[in-house]
Formats: C-alpha cells, structure tokens, sequence
C-alpha cells in the first residue's frame, strides 16, 4: 500500500487540521472562561427576591399617610396586600396609631421603598411525622424607606423589618415588626 503524500494533500490537510485546532481552542477558551456557565447567569429577581418585593411593596403602602383620607381606607389598602393574619395585626395594633397620626399630625406623604436583606426565614407546619406538612413559609427582611413629606416626629429615611408568607403560592405582606423582635436582628449584627 502506498500512501500518496504530495504538496497539495499536505496543504489540504494541513489547513482541516488548523481549521479543526482553532475550533477546539476557540470552544475551550469560551468554556472556561464562564461563558457557559449557567451558575453565573442573573436570577430573575422578582422570582429569588420575592418576599423582598412584596416586603416593600407592603412598607410603601403602609407609610402612604393622607390625614383627608379615612383610616379604614388606608387599612383597606394595606389587607389587600397582606395575609389574613397581616390584616388582622394592622387593624387591632396600628389602625389606632394611624388614626391618631392622621387626626394630630395630619401627614400627606407617599412612600419610597427598597427591600434590603433577608435575615431570617422558616417555614410554619401543622401536624406530626407523616402528617406533617407546611402551611407557609415566612422570611424577614430590612426595608429601607424614603417619605415624601415625613410629619413631625419622623425621620425621612427610615430602616424597617417586616415579616412576609406565602398565601397560596404568593409572596404578601404581614406586618412591620416591633422594637422588641428587631432587637433580635439587631443584638445579633452587633454580635458578629
């Protein structure tokens, strides 16, 4: 057998064999550099960061104060953005701050909301063993705030912590916390 090795057959494998080269070292040079690495692409935000948007979401809604307005409207606005349980929190312990801010301070402010760090989260369940099974989940996270027109006694730009849980599936807002339950978060950045 004899193997035909002319000018022309070397060129014509010399440049499959460049072509094929160039190939292999263009791919390895995107695979390592993460191009293809999915690990690296952004999440959707509002999907990974879903309790922090309805968290703000309901910090904005809480802090839009209009004395012209009747509070049983502002509280109508804020359970249609929270839990049963949220509503029910709002009504019984902040609807009478509310009114009286209304009636004395007579605020007119919209609020400006970013959810900041989640710091906490868990799940609720019911039932033992096999029974066992999770009613929701909840997250706490750091709001930061921005009022419009803030009243007398309250700063502009304010930090809140607020407990969110899943209601059928959804991210909604339960409830700002009060100053004893944010010293938990608080005592134990200090801590670290």
């Amino acid at each position: 057998m004899e193997i035909n090795l002319s000018s022309e057959v070397l060129k014509k494998r010399g440049g499959v064999f460049l072509v094929i080269l160039a190939l292999v070292a263009g791919g390895y040079y995107l695979v390592n550099s993460g191009l293809f690495n999915t690990n690296l692409l952004p999440e959707d935000p509002e999907l990974a960061q879903a309790g922090g948007v309805a968290a703000a979401s309901g910090v904005e809604t809480f802090f839009t104060l209009d004395y012209e307005e009747p509070p049983e409207e502002w509280l109508a606005r804020v359970c249609a953005i929270s839990t049963e349980e949220g509503c029910g929190v709002t009504e019984t312990f902040f609807l009478p701050s509310i009114e009286k801010i209304l009636a004395e301070k007579q605020p007119k402010t919209t609020c400006n909301a970013t959810y900041g760090e989640m710091v906490d989260s868990g799940t609720e369940t019911d039932g033992v063993g096999d029974e066992e099974k999770v009613v929701y989940e909840w997250e706490i996270w750091t709001v930061n705030l921005t009022l419009s027109a803030p009243w007398e006694g309250t700063e502009k730009e304010q930090e809140a912590f607020v407990q969110v849980n899943t209601d059928d599936g959804e991210w909604k807002f339960v409830r700002i916390l009060f100053d004893q339950e944010v010293e938990k978060y608080t005592e134990e950045e200090v801590a670290q």
